[in-house]
């Protein structure tokens, strides 16, 4: 009876390592896969701040020009 249950134990726990070895192959899991994409989101809304940020200043400084 424990040879069964150490046999079935390694079948499970060998069959959890091969799930690992994909992902360190370099395929991204879902959940990195959607962090990455966050992240990418994130920068190009920092970059349109700054464009939106640098375009207000330019206008104010119209606007304080013709005053």
């Amino acid at each position: 009876m424990k040879v069964w249950m150490i046999v079935s134990c390694l079948f499970v726990l060998s069959a959890c390592g091969q799930q690992d070895n994909l992902n360190a192959k370099g395929e991204k899991g879902a959940f990195e896969a959607y962090t990455d994409s966050q992240v990418e989101a994130l920068q190009r809304a920092k970059g349109v701040e700054d464009e939106l940020n640098k375009a207000d200043e330019a206008r104010r400084k119209q606007l304080e020009q013709v005053q």
